[in-house]
C-alpha cells in the first residue's frame, strides 16, 4: 500500500510562482479528470492515489470552495497514524489569522448508499462513523501526544510547531454520490452531523463542486 505522509511537494506546482488564474486552470483540470474517474466503476485505492496526486481537490473541498490564496496556506498528509491502532486516510492542516486547524478525512466507497431502504444508516456509513468516534476518543485520551505529533507535522511543512492550533480537529466522511440522497435522507445526514458538531458527512460530488453536499 502506498504510504506517503507529506504531500506538500505534490501541491507546490499549484502554488509556486503562479497567478490565481493559472492555479484555477490546474484545479479545473484535476477536478474534471476526477469527475471522469467517479463516473467509472473504479476501486477505492484508485481514488486514493488520484487524490494523493491532486491534493488541491481535498484541500478546497474541506474549506468549501476554491480559494487560490487559501490553497497556499494548506498542507495535506496521507495515512497519518494515531497511535498503534488507527490510521486516517487523509489529514490536512489549514492556517489563517486564528492559527492552524486540522481536518481528518475518512474515505468510503463511491458506490454505496448512506442509508438503506428503511431509512437506517448503511453499514458503510456506520463503519465510517465508528472510525471517527475512535479517532476522537484517541485524541481526547492522548491530547498531549496528539498536540506534539501534529505540531511536528506542521513544522515539517513550514508551519512553525508553536503556531496555535486546535487540538480538537474537525472530521470529514466522504461517501457515495449526491444522487443517492433525497430530501429525507439528506435531512438524516444533517441530523447526524448536528449530534457531532466537529463532523461533516459529504459525498464525492463535494470534490468536484458546487460545494454543498
Amino acid at each position: 500500500m502506498l504510504h506517503k505522509e507529506n504531500l506538500l511537494e505534490d501541491i507546490k506546482p499549484y502554488i509556486q510562482n503562479k497567478d490565481n488564474s493559472e492555479i484555477f486552470n490546474q484545479y479545473e483540470t484535476a477536478r474534471k479528470r476526477f469527475e471522469t474517474i467517479l463516473n467509472k466503476p473504479n476501486k477505492e485505492y484508485i481514488i486514493q492515489k488520484y487524490l494523493e496526486k491532486h491534493p488541491i481537490l481535498l484541500l478546497n473541498a474541506g474549506i468549501k470552495g476554491f480559494f487560490p490564496f487559501a490553497s497556499r496556506r494548506c498542507a495535506l498528509f496521507s495515512k497519518i497514524q494515531l497511535g498503534e491502532c488507527f490510521e486516517t486516510d487523509f489529514a490536512f492542516v489549514h492556517t489563517d489569522s486564528c492559527g492552524a486547524s486540522w481536518f481528518f478525512i475518512e474515505l468510503e466507497r463511491t458506490d454505496v448508499n448512506l442509508f438503506n431502504k428503511s431509512g437506517d444508516m448503511s453499514s458503510h456509513l456506520s463503519h465510517a462513523l465508528r472510525q471517527i468516534t475512535d479517532w476522537q476518543s484517541w485524541i481526547k485520551d492522548n491530547k498531549s501526544y496528539a498536540q506534539s505529533r501534529l505540531g511536528e507535522l506542521q513544522k515539517s511543512v513550514g508551519i512553525h510547531k508553536d503556531t496555535e492550533f486546535f487540538v480538537d480537529p474537525k472530521f470529514i466522511i466522504i461517501i457515495g454520490r449526491r444522487s443517492m440522497l433525497n430530501k429525507d435522507t439528506n435531512r438524516r445526514r444533517i441530523e447526524i452531523q448536528n449530534h457531532n458538531p466537529r463532523l461533516e458527512i459529504v459525498t464525492y460530488d463535494r470534490l468536484i463542486g458546487p460545494f454543498n453536499v
